[in-house]
């Protein structure tokens, strides 16, 4: 897949992960009239969605990360490799023996993605209790995912990489 960057500037947003599926995708004047979050405490947040009781829990990212908010587009752009290339051979001129078998010098085309927004934390919502940074699939994801990124972008590779426990990351 590919991103391309909105003509538009990046607004920031503050996505909510719902605990409930809504079959509408249109636009809606959800701040006023259906979503009023109220701040419990510093680590909690309570709102009725359709009369249910939600508490959500914010995660922010760590500094240096953000998230960003994608739409599928119908477009797509063709990749070919850029002319002089040899294909086969990574940058270091070693072989890379999983671009033949791949294909990698034959034109793929991508999808294009565009990019509606920004954030810095993401809420998790659930019914009647606050999800737990353990036991919560989507808080565990982004702790795992953002350690894992460490790991893999991590100039000096360290063994206890592999088996220290994740950084938490829900400031709330």
């Amino acid at each position: 897949m590919f991103v391309l960057d909105s003509e538009q500037p990046k607004k920031t947003v503050q996505p909510h992960l719902l605990p409930c599926k809504l079959s509408y995708s249109g636009p809606v004047n959800a701040e006023s009239r259906y979503w009023s979050p109220k701040q419990e405490d510093k680590d909690t947040t309570t709102a009725y969605f359709r009369g249910r009781k939600l508490i959500g829990k914010t995660a922010a990212l760590p500094e240096g990360y953000e998230g960003v908010v994608l739409q599928k587009t119908d477009r797509t752009i063709v990749d070919a490799p850029a002319p002089g290339t040899f294909q086969g051979y990574n940058e270091h001129g070693e072989s890379d023996d999983d671009a033949d078998m791949i294909g990698a010098s034959a034109p793929r085309e991508l999808k294009v993605l565009e990019q509606l927004g920004t954030f810095e934390a993401i809420t998790v919502w659930r019914h009647e209790a606050a999800p737990e940074d353990t036991e919560d699939q989507y808080l565990k994801a982004i702790s795992e995912w953002i350690r894992f990124a460490a790991a893999i972008h991590d100039d000096e590779p360290n063994a206890d990489n592999a088996t220290s426990p994740a950084k938490d990351v829900t400031n709330s």
